[in-house]
């Protein structure tokens, strides 16, 4: 009897266990995705500021060389 309840405790315990695992690895997996998630934001904000300095200055040029003719 005692031994078939230190086992049953034993196996509780290790369920246990790899549980908190399982949740303290699944909490870091999605911290590392939201700092990514956070790193593409500002890339695709720094790219679309880089386009639209881009174009306005071709808009600037072209009224330039329509004004020059």
């Amino acid at each position: 009897m005692k031994s078939s309840l230190a086992i049953l405790v034993c196996t509780v315990m290790a369920l246990f266990g790899c549980g908190a695992e399982t949740a303290g690895t699944a909490a870091v997996v999605g911290k590392m995705q939201a700092d990514r998630s956070g790193e593409a934001r500002q890339s695709l904000d720094s790219v679309k500021a880089g386009l639209d300095t881009a174009e306005k200055e071709s808009q600037e040029r072209l009224r330039q060389a329509e004004a020059a003719k």
